[in-house]
């Protein structure tokens, strides 16, 4: 590895990303601190995860498709917007509903278009 690239490894994640990044990060926490994070006790309690509820909700504001085609209901972005949207996420509260958003968001996202 040489020097330009040590540096660019070691730049903080933030300066990698431009503002529309930066916009789906701002956005995807926003819907976490508000649909997840206030739940996330109570979840734990009764050992439950409302993923279909979740996903619906994730689904409907483009989440779960970030890199997917817009002919197919996703976002069309490239995949440095779903390594934003994934580093996002493991920002967040749920210490399992980051993995399965990531998850669906991948590899599950024509379930989100089916009623």
């Amino acid at each position: 590895m040489n020097a330009a690239n040590a540096t660019t490894i070691a730049t903080p994640a933030g300066a990698l990303y431009g503002p529309d990044h930066v916009q789906l990060q701002d956005s995807l926490k926003k819907f976490i601190d508000a649909e997840v994070n206030p739940h996330v006790d109570e979840w734990e309690k009764a050992e439950i995860f409302p993923a279909h509820e979740l996903f619906r909700k994730m689904g409907k504001l483009g989440f779960l498709g970030v890199n997917k085609p817009v002919a197919n209901g996703g976002m069309g972005l490239d995949y440095s917007y779903a390594a934003a949207f994934a580093e996002a996420l493991s920002l967040r509260r749920h210490p399992d509903g980051h993995r399965r958003a990531d998850r669906h968001g991948h590899a599950c996202t024509g379930q989100a278009w089916l009623g």
